[in-house]
């Protein structure tokens, strides 16, 4: 039981280091870590929804996300997110009657993570001017296709316990033409809406685990605090290269886990993470040192 727990707080502050600097809820890490150490994917994503709603609140007020995110965005994704995430938790809940649904989640969270982290490797297409991904002019038809977005989004959500994020911050910086530190504030304020959302209906049905949730939660507050300061240092490059290795690596473990490793997948999951952690922190003293434009 110690080691359990002590195993949930280190995921717990790596999570909200990572969530905090990224702007994802944190499941890429959490999910696999609890399905890794045995829990059933329902309590699993609902302990993580559960838990992601307190780690993106931390990393949104750290970024002071709220004022700075523009609602017409934010607004319809999260709004599509509560359905989405609605969706994804009945389709779990079918698949695991069937017996099928820690496979389920596996494939699906390293599909979307895969996908993702190669999509973070190609050169970028557009900028904060000119963004890679055209949208209608009108508020209207801008909004709907958010809405729809966060719909898709919210589904993976429910489904795999992961908040979103790792599928919003590329989106909000091809389609939306944020900065990554703005989208990063942005994606947090949707996250905590459909996390708590999702937790909730999890809670429900006593799919929280809710002393994994006590054990995580007070660390990961505080790694979400360092987390969004090295964000703001930290430049759009190298940030796209650290956030293809998370979703790449993340990815590759998970498979490995389906494969019979799961003991070495686990200890890789948060090794992963840890290293993340290390090199965000060498590339945050690096900017610290740096002239103000470097870190631009």
């Amino acid at each position: 039981m110690i080691a359990e727990v002590a195993v949930a707080a280190a995921a717990g502050a790596l999570a909200g280091w990572l969530s905090a600097f990224f702007g994802v809820g944190g499941g890429w890490l959490v999910t696999p870590v609890l399905l890794l150490g045995g829990q059933p994917a329902p309590r699993a994503v609902g302990t993580t929804l559960a838990l992601i709603s307190g780690v993106g609140l931390a990393g949104a007020i750290e970024h002071r996300a709220l004022r700075r995110s523009p609602l017409g965005v934010v607004g319809p994704m999260a709004l599509g997110m509560m359905v989405g995430v609605e969706a994804g938790r009945s389709s779990l809940i079918a698949l695991d009657a069937a017996g099928q649904s820690a496979d389920g989640v596996t494939v699906a969270l390293a599909l979307v993570l895969a996908a993702v982290g190669f999509a973070w490797l190609r050169p970028e297409r557009g900028s904060r001017q000119s963004p890679g991904i055209p949208l209608p002019r009108s508020a209207l038809g801008a909004g709907a296709i958010w809405l729809a977005a966060g719909v898709g989004v919210g589904v993976i959500s429910g489904f795999a316990g992961i908040g979103g994020g790792v599928i919003i911050v590329p989106l909000l910086v091809s389609a939306a033409g944020l900065d990554h530190r703005a989208a990063v504030g942005a994606s947090l304020v949707v996250v905590v809406v459909a996390a708590a959302w999702g937790g909730l209906r999890y809670a429900s049905a006593g799919q929280v685990d809710g002393v994994a949730v006590a054990a995580m939660l007070p660390t990961a507050w505080l790694g979400a605090k360092a987390g969004a300061t090295a964000c703001r240092a930290v430049a759009r490059a190298r940030f796209r290269r650290l956030f293809a290795a998370q979703m790449l690596g993340a990815a590759a473990l998970l498979w490995a886990g389906r494969a019979g490793w799961r003991g070495a997948a686990l200890g890789g999951i948060l090794a992963l993470a840890g290293g993340l952690t290390a090199a965000i922190a060498v590339e945050w003293l690096r900017a610290r040192r740096s002239p103000p434009s470097a870190a631009a």
